[in-house]
């Protein structure tokens, strides 16, 4: 309980900290800068939030980011912007995408809007929300699926996956149950036997209490299954911009992706390799 009032108390002086500092940081690369600008222009134009029907807590949105959620996100780089980049860069089409913790599904509206002919499935303890069918309706020729799941529903996710054995992703976004025993009991249960030859696993909000103590645990069982893994976590707005503070962000991955960073001038704030 008290590290979860600290997390709180923190997160609140962190959003005014991420204004001062801001100021700091600038993309020199100009796909990231086109990137970035076509996330801000379909966000501005969409709605995820209906405020009149919203109670505290639907789709894990707290009051302060519901306030939030239609703010002006400013044109420094989000975790969902950084995902495009990379999708685009090592794959743009042809991506079996996968997000955990979909909530409004704000992130993965933008990421349908860059990749192509591409496989997307969402899975989220919710109702799909009021954006997917846009989501769904996509010009880019993108096949989207919903799963309403509970992670700890073995049985309903087990008979999911059970007529698609064959189903593998490149890219796994984790943003669902803030816990430690949330992300060993989704990494157990959906993706750790269903990654493809290269993969990213994506993880937010790694500075929840013990999170990071399951994202390096996972580190650890993949390297003992694959060679030449990369582990590393960093800092990046989250999906509401400057309007809180920034979130501790990690990536398991056995793609060369730093060296993709320093070439393309790419910088995450207090990179940290393991």
């Amino acid at each position: 309980m008290l590290e979860k009032i600290k997390y709180s108390v923190n997160k609140k002086i962190g959003k005014y900290l991420n204004y001062l500092v801001s100021i700091s940081y600038a993309t020199k690369n100009k796909a990231f800068k086109k990137i970035i600008l076509k996330n801000r222009s379909l966000t501005k134009e969409s709605n995820y939030l209906d405020y009149e029907t919203y109670n505290p807590g639907d789709y894990g949105v707290n009051p302060t980011i519901a306030r939030a959620m239609h703010l002006n996100l400013s044109n420094l780089p989000t975790y969902t912007d950084l995902i495009c980049y990379i999708t685009s860069q090592v794959w743009k089409n042809h991506l079996s995408y996968l997000e955990i913790g979909t909530s409004l599904m704000k992130n993965v509206h933008q990421v349908s809007n860059h990749i192509i002919d591409s496989s997307i499935l969402c899975i989220d303890i919710e109702s799909p929300p009021m954006i997917f069918s846009k989501v769904t309706n996509n010009k880019n020729k993108n096949l989207v699926d919903y799963l309403t799941a509970d992670i700890f529903d073995n049985k309903k996710i087990i008979e999911y996956f059970k007529n698609r054995e064959n189903l593998k992703f490149d890219f796994i976004f984790s943003d669902a149950a803030h816990t430690y025993e949330g992300l060993i009991q989704e990494y157990n249960i959906i993706y750790k036997n269903k990654l493809n030859e290269k993969f990213i696993i994506y993880f937010d909000d790694l500075d929840f209490p013990r999170l990071e103590d399951a994202f390096i645990e996972i580190y650890k069982d993949q390297l003992s299954i694959k060679n030449n893994l990369l582990c590393f976590t960093f800092e990046i707005n989250g999906w509401v911009g400057i309007n809180e503070k920034r979130h501790k962000n990690g990536i398991i991955t056995n793609i060369d992706l730093p060296t993709l960073f320093e070439k393309d001038n790419i910088y995450l704030k207090n990179y940290s390799k393991f």
